[in-house]
């Protein structure tokens, strides 16, 4: 299988905007942040049926999110100031994984929390 390319975005608005590079915004809690990831299906290799996601959450290693996704996105979210680092691999109808892709650049969950002030 060939190696899968991590790619970033993030939510811009909860009205259907496309994506973008930027900061995250806010999830349900006003206090987190959610981010899109998105990667490339492979074009090379046995065919890809779904992803194993993991992620490295505030550098405490890299750990399970998700071994069904069968897009090619994922979103995470978490507590605003977190920082994340991800890496994909596609497992085929056979059960077989391939190589993760290379590891993401940090992306920090950096929303923008209201406090009142005028300045938000």
């Amino acid at each position: 299988m060939r190696r899968i390319q991590i790619h970033l975005f993030v939510l811009v608005s909860l009205f259907f905007m496309p994506l973008v590079q930027g900061s995250p915004t806010f999830a349900d809690d006003p206090e987190e942040c959610t981010i899109r990831v998105e990667w490339t299906k492979p074009t090379t290799g046995t065919p890809v049926v779904r992803y194993k996601i993991e992620a490295d959450v505030n550098g405490v290693g890299f750990a399970e999110f998700s071994s069904t996704c069968t897009d090619t996105f994922y979103f995470f979210t978490q507590p605003h100031g977190s920082y994340i680092k991800v890496k994909v691999a596609g497992i085929d109808s056979q059960n077989r994984q391939g190589p993760f892709s290379q590891t993401s650049l940090p992306m920090i969950f950096g929303c923008n929390i209201p406090d009142g002030n005028a300045s938000d």
